[in-house]
């Protein structure tokens, strides 16, 4: 009797493969825009902003700035005074954000909030050690790209243990599946696959039977 053709398939298929890689490809995509999202703030740069005879100007755009400093140790507390005499202070910062690109190094002193509206400030610090710059670029939104940053981080290390772990239990079990379906042919190559499946005669004490010799012997 021939073993039936489903129980000589290779379990699971060879398909599922696919599942770690596309787990792979995913966490990399993921770690990728983390590092765009950290690598557009620092390619944004730094630009500098030209001290007049009325305090340093700026221009806050729609999406706001971020106010730089060529001074490490400055804890200036900083404010934007518009046209009509309004003071706002700029939000502070609770990391260390240093930008170096061909220039000196620029270290973040806080950021516009968000409801501000755009157009022209003039801004002063309580705290800027003579002959120091200031300098604006893109606001930085440190929540936002400190959660960006985690999930590029955290959920593709997560997507690539487990897809470690999906592709060693598919070897596994494909292995054993391979080693069962290899010993179902041997049996049936010594004529004892005739009774594969089938109940065999009860023993002489009533139980079942002993199991069949193996081959060669």
């Amino acid at each position: 009797m021939a073993v039936p053709e489903e129980e000589m398939r290779v379990r699971p298929r060879a398909a599922w493969y696919a599942l770690p890689v596309v787990m792979w490809a995913a966490a990399a995509v993921l770690f990728v825009l983390a590092l765009v999202a950290i690598a557009n703030v620092v390619n944004a740069g730094v630009d500098r902003v030209p001290a007049g005879s009325a305090g340093w100007r700026v221009t806050v755009p729609a999406d706001g700035l971020t106010l730089y400093t060529t001074d490490p140790n400055s804890t200036a507390d900083c404010t934007l005074m518009s046209p009509r005499g309004t003071s706002t202070p700029l939000d502070t910062l609770n990391v260390t954000i240093e930008i170096n690109i061909n220039g000196p190094t620029y270290y973040a002193l806080g950021v516009t909030p968000k409801d501000l509206a755009p157009g022209q400030y003039t801004v002063t610090c309580s705290d800027i050690s003579a002959g120091a710059r200031l300098g604006t670029g893109p606001r930085v939104d440190v929540t936002a790209l400190a959660t960006r940053a985690l999930w590029g981080l955290l959920l593709p290390l997560a997507l690539g243990v487990i897809g470690l772990i999906v592709i060693i239990v598919l070897i596994v079990k494909r292995h054993s599946s391979k080693s069962r379906i290899k010993t179902m042919r041997a049996y049936a190559g010594t004529g004892y696959g005739s009774a594969w499946n089938q109940p065999y005669p009860p023993g002489r004490d009533g139980g079942p039977p002993p199991p069949p010799p193996p081959p060669g012997h």
